[in-house]
């Protein structure tokens, strides 16, 4: 799912236009995104499912992904990122979530 024309894709599945890529981890890389719709202001984070064997079966792995989305989906707290949506895209999952600007917990 990380080439280029993938995440082009997923970006018109999802009607929205990707800034930049903001991280990375060994399940999952997260780029930034606003709505081709200039009216609407959001900003989002995008965290997309990289997968590899060594995580476990295909379907393991994507039922981790999607509790992961319903935990957050359930919490609310002003310091916490809202869920905007859950979609599968060509046989990966992403999570959409509100964009928030600071610094990761590594820098604190």
């Amino acid at each position: 799912m990380e080439n280029e024309s993938k995440i082009s894709d997923l970006a018109k599945d999802l009607d929205v236009v990707i800034d930049k890529e903001i991280g990375q981890g060994t399940s999952s890389i997260v780029y930034k995104a606003h709505p081709k719709d200039s009216k609407n202001k959001s900003i989002y984070a995008i965290k997309v499912q990289k997968y590899s064997p060594q995580q476990g079966t295909k379907q393991y792995f994507n039922k981790r992904f999607i509790k992961e989305a319903a935990t957050l989906a359930r919490m609310r707290h002003p310091g916490m990122v809202q869920l905007v949506t859950v979609k599968e895209y060509e046989d990966h999952a992403c999570i959409v979530m509100d964009y928030f600007d600071g610094d990761t917990l590594t820098h604190q």
